[in-house]
């Protein structure tokens, strides 16, 4: 049988085919098209969730240098002020031997004195 195409046989099903495989190749050019589109918005999409992502650790490494840097601080304070304190102690430890040391020596002068007043008493009755 013969055909609209060139005279031979089956022509009008090789023009079909042609017209299928032309609407195919269209069909896959339009669905890569698609999904070039779908791919390039998920990249920028995700491109933005990993910047915010990373703008959101490093606000939280900021956030932890600052509470590093307040709990440094806080540790040196309280060791000058335990130093204070310690000082203090000291200070008062050496105070009350002084003042030990001062009563004694006031007692002592006053050993003396009692001794002395005896002595002078003790002259003058001789006399």
């Amino acid at each position: 049988m013969k055909t609209i195409m060139n005279g031979e046989p089956g022509g009008l099903l090789y023009a079909g085919m042609g017209a299928v495989i032309a609407a195919l190749v269209s069909a896959i050019g339009v669905m890569w098209k698609v999904l070039h589109g779908n791919m390039k918005s998920s990249e920028e999409r995700l491109e933005k969730q990993l910047n915010a992502q990373d703008e959101k650790l490093s606000d939280c490494e900021e956030r932890h240098a600052e509470k590093d840097r307040w709990a440094m601080d806080i540790s040196e304070k309280i060791g000058e002020l335990q130093g204070v304190v310690t000082g203090r102690q000291q200070f008062k430890e050496h105070l009350v031997e002084l003042t030990g040391e001062v009563i004694e020596r006031i007692e002592n002068v006053n050993a003396t004195l009692e001794t002395v007043r005896e002595g002078v008493k003790n002259l003058t009755e001789e006399k």
